[in-house]
């Protein structure tokens, strides 16, 4: 916003400037002025700005207290797996670059408890559709058309889990939670690339290492796919289920 601000500051200086509307000193305060502002601008923006350290696909985003964060390539995959309803909550867009921000914001404190950080929960407007929710309450809440089963991927599992395609359009399902799930690095399922990188051998070994587990949209008490059968809880496919698989 600040940046728009001082474009458009900018522009209508200029046109002044040109056309001669109203009489201003340029010189003595104006130019001085936007100089000051550009500057506080240029600060904030570096501050804010996500350092990442990339290895081919992967990348390392560098954390508070000297953390470090994978975001690998096959999580990064998994992640765009939710934007077609028929694998949990989806996303309207996904903006990596806000999942960066999100991460990169961790406190330091959070990666001293166990566990890592874990569920790390945000707002971001309109962030995309909660989808996923008991399965005793969908027909008590939309209009089920039919019910089925479809796959949802868990770390490298593929689960099957319930489904409900309604008549309901996404847009009553609209969401703006947006969670990121970060743990301690399993060595045994890093990347081959990684597990020879010497700053992520230095990093385990100071356990200063942790794993972006996935991201998503909606309710951050959803428990894993793998729990459903004891939680009861199921996918929704909105809008008559178009472009969705179920069997």
């Amino acid at each position: 916003m600040l940046g728009y601000l001082i474009f458009g500051g900018i522009i209508l200086l200029a046109a002044n400037f040109y056309f001669g509307f109203v009489a201003i000193p340029y010189a003595e305060f104006i130019l001085p002025g936007l100089a000051i502002i550009a500057v506080i601008y240029l600060i904030i923006k570096s501050k804010k700005r996500v350092k990442i350290r990339k290895i081919g696909r992967d990348e390392i985003i560098l954390c508070k207290g000297g953390n470090n964060i994978i975001l690998s390539d096959y999580i990064k995959k998994h992640i765009l797996e939710h934007t077609i309803p028929g694998k949990g909550s989806v996303f309207k867009k996904i903006d990596f670059s806000k999942i960066k921000e999100a991460i990169a914001s961790i406190p330091q404190q959070s990666f001293m408890q166990e566990g890592g950080p874990g569920l790390v929960t945000m707002k971001v407007k309109n962030s995309g559709y909660n989808l996923v929710e008991l399965s005793k309450n969908i027909p008590k809440k939309y209009s089920v058309i039919k019910k089925g089963k479809v796959t949802k991927t868990e770390g490298k599992d593929k689960i099957s889990v319930p489904a409900y395609i309604v008549s309901n359009k996404i847009n009553q399902f609209a969401t703006n939670l947006f969670t990121v799930i970060v743990r301690p690095s399993d060595p045994k399922y890093l990347p081959d690339n990684l597990k020879k990188d010497i700053g992520i051998l230095q990093d385990l070994k100071q356990g200063k290492s942790f794993s972006v587990l996935t991201a998503f949209p909606g309710d951050p008490s959803i428990p894993p796919a793998s729990n459903w059968k004891k939680t009861g809880h199921a996918i929704i496919i909105p809008d008559s289920g178009k472009n969705a698989v179920i069997n």
